[in-house]
């Protein structure tokens, strides 16, 4: 399925339906300079779905559930598996790439969750996203209500593994409470866990340079063995409370802002009035301030000093050198395997 190579294209697939498969497609050139297109799109139809080793192209989002108004009362988009699919933004649409082809496209995000249920997203490869009409974040888990007239919307029971997400102004933003609905719906139960995520860089692709975002509320956040790797923030919060926060075993640098809250230093001070409850445990915060942070986690002086195989060539595994390996609250290695991810995703680019 494709756009027109000079007028683009709308929309690939509307998934208005139950019971959808879409596998072993080629989507390209859903693009416009003016309107927002996607390749996949939902949000009147239950599922479940099944979207499986797609090449996904398309200019405002990749993949969005959620969005606009849902004709089926109290529908939920539910039971969504995403697994080895390329979600890509060719580099002729950035206007200050070398290879800007000269039509400045309505760029907005990679993956979008607004309504959904029940979601797998898995062994997928997400890259190239840049300022321009959002804020550069490569990933949005943010409920949205309509303005309050599906106040039922929720966004949870999502489990992002095994992934690759690269090249991008941010990582993830998460909205727990929709702030243009009243504060209606929830963002809850969210599972971030063995993923590989680098190339987050505000110099580059514009934005704010963070790996998550944290807004109004997220309830039962979990980041887990992750590897990461941003030019800024590692973490912010802002807006209501949020519970249930746990970020364990991850390496991350610290870039010199830490995990902060909007008006709050980083760390305790931040988790005092954001997250009382969060779990920090097991990471390598490269660059941190030990005393900022629980003592259970680790503080080498920058990322050279981890220990990866070769940082300068993005090889994120750690050398048989690293001291942190089995050095996890599980006994395992901190941060992501490398070695299942890059088995697990080597056939989605083609």
């Amino acid at each position: 399925m494709r756009g027109d190579p000079n007028a683009g294209g709308h929309r690939g697939v509307e998934l208005h339906s139950a019971h959808t498969v879409v596998r072993n497609c080629y989507f390209k050139d859903f693009k416009s300079p003016s309107y927002e297109t996607q390749a996949i799109a939902g949000w009147n139809g239950p599922g479940p779905y099944l979207i499986e080793n797609n090449y996904l192209e398309a200019s405002g989002e990749n993949i969005i559930f959620g969005g606009s108004l849902a004709r089926i009362p109290n529908l939920v988009p539910s039971d969504i598996t995403i697994r080895r699919n390329h979600l890509y933004k060719p580099l002729e649409w950035c206007p200050w790439h070398p290879s800007y082809a000269g039509v400045r496209m309505l760029v907005k995000n990679l993956f979008e969750l607004k309504n959904a249920a029940r979601v797998l997203v898995e062994e997928n490869i997400m890259e190239h996203n840049w300022m321009q009409a959002q804020n550069g974040f490569a990933v949005l888990l943010t409920v949205r209500t309509e303005y309050g007239q599906m106040p039922w919307a929720v966004v949870e029971d999502v489990t992002f593994r095994r992934n690759i997400i690269r090249h991008s102004g941010g990582g993830v933003n998460l909205m727990g409470r929709d702030d243009l609905g009243g504060y209606t719906g929830i963002t809850r139960r969210i599972l971030f866990e063995d993923n590989l995520i680098y190339g987050i860089d505000s110099g580059t692709w514009g934005g704010e340079g963070r790996m998550f975002q944290v807004l109004q509320g997220v309830e039962d956040l979990v980041i887990n063995h992750n590897t990461l790797r941003q030019n800024k923030h590692p973490m912010i919060f802002d807006g209501r409370l949020s519970r249930g926060v746990v970020f364990t075993n991850n390496i991350i640098p610290m870039n010199n802002y830490g995990i902060i809250g909007s008006g709050t230093a980083q760390g305790f001070p931040t988790f005092a009035v954001y997250c009382p409850d969060i779990i920090v445990a097991g990471n390598v915060f490269a660059g941190g301030m030990a005393s900022r942070y629980p003592a259970n986690n680790y503080f080498p002086p920058d990322l050279g000093s981890v220990g990866f195989v070769n940082l300068s060539a993005d090889d994120y595994r750690l050398s048989p050198a690293s001291p942190y390996r089995k050095a996890g609250t599980d006994g395992k290695d901190v941060g992501a395997n490398i070695d299942a991810i890059l088995a697990a995703t080597a056939a989605v680019i083609q």
